[in-house]
């Protein structure tokens, strides 16, 4: 491929021509979106991490519910049928 005077070839949008300014505008926006994005995360996982927490509170107190109503040995084996680890 031929060369052109303007670089053009190579760099068709003119990147090699960004001023200093404009880097550090650049740079401090890339910086801002992954503090965003970081953040967001942070506060995903949390929501997860709740989500799971009460989950796990509400099949603790179904399983209290299920052993009063069936008794200890009823409710494992119950409960082995519907895991499918029961014989």
């Amino acid at each position: 491929m031929e060369r052109h005077e303007n670089n053009e070839m190579f760099n068709p949008y003119g990147i090699a021509d960004i001023t200093a300014e404009e880097q550090n505008r650049i740079s401090s926006s890339l910086q801002q979106f992954r503090t965003n994005a970081k953040t967001i995360l942070k506060k995903e996982d949390a929501r997860l991490d709740d989500g799971i927490k009460q989950v796990k509170e509400l099949k603790n107190a179904t399983d209290k519910e299920l052993k009063a109503l069936l008794g200890e040995e009823r409710f494992h084996s119950f409960m082995a049928h519907i895991t499918g680890t029961g014989s």
